[in-house]
């Protein structure tokens, strides 16, 4: 799956640029954390499933 994802602060939720794939509050989803880098506050996560 291999998307980036922009979050919309006014809904609340994740829009992917490419699949337009939606994560809002109140859905499960399962990730795995592939890196963080603190200076840049950024998380990359793999989403499994």
């Amino acid at each position: 799956m291999d998307d980036y994802y922009l979050f919309i602060e006014t809904e609340h939720k994740l829009i992917g640029q490419k699949r337009h794939r939606v994560f809002q509050i109140g859905n499960r989803v399962k990730v795995r954390v592939i890196s963080v880098d603190l200076s840049k506050r950024q998380i990359n996560l793999q989403v499994l499933g």
